[in-house]
């Protein structure tokens, strides 16, 4: 089983994603625990989704790094899990 993240919010830019990807992952690589991340534009906004191995991991990954990365580019969207997935 794997568990699912997604960030999506209107009024969030590209600039402000990378800003947040940078911060939190500067070597460019998947943290311990993901298995994928993908990102891009939508209407006005931005989406990011992501599977991880366990809902743990993903919240540990957020309590560590990515709720202050976000803070710090302004972004007033948490991301959301969803429902346990096969993989």
């Amino acid at each position: 089983m794997a568990d699912g993240m997604i960030f999506q919010a209107k009024g969030v830019t590209q600039s402000q994603c990378d800003q947040v990807l940078h911060q939190v992952n500067p070597d460019n690589r998947l943290p311990p625990g993901a298995i994928y991340h993908v990102g891009g534009p939508f209407d006005d906004g931005f989406c990011v989704v992501e599977i991880w191995e366990s809902e743990e991991a993903i919240a540990a990954f957020n309590d560590a790094a990515v709720d202050q990365a976000i803070k710090n580019a302004k972004i007033g969207v948490k991301p959301v899990m969803f429902n346990t997935i096969d993989k």
